[in-house]
C-alpha cells in the first residue's frame, strides 16, 4: 500500500523463489526476476513472504516454491 500511494502506476512481475521448511516458515527467499524496476517493492514482497505461516509440508519435508506476483498499476 505504501508503495502504491507514491507510485500508483507501478506495474510488472516479480518471480520469487523460496523454500517452505518443515515448520511452515519460508526461508532462502529470493527474487528470481523482476520487471518492476523498484528494489523497495522487491524487498517488500520478500519481507511479506517471510512473515507468512504456510501449512507444514507433508512429512515435514521442505518444499521449493517458485511463484510469480503480477502487479498492475491504476490507470
Amino acid at each position: 500500500r505504501e508503495v502504491n500511494s507514491g507510485h500508483p502506476t507501478l506495474a510488472g512481475k516479480i518471480n520469487t523463489a523460496f523454500v517452505i521448511g518443515g515448520s511452515g516458515r519460508a526461508s532462502q527467499l529470493a527474487i528470481a526476476a523482476s520487471s518492476i524496476g523498484n528494489a523497495n517493492v522487491d524487498r517488500c514482497v520478500l519481507q511479506v513472504l517471510g512473515r507468512i505461516q504456510f501449512p507444514q509440508p507433508a512429512g515435514g519435508v521442505p518444499v521449493s516454491i517458485k511463484y510469480p506476483f503480477q502487479f498492475s498499476g491504476q490507470k
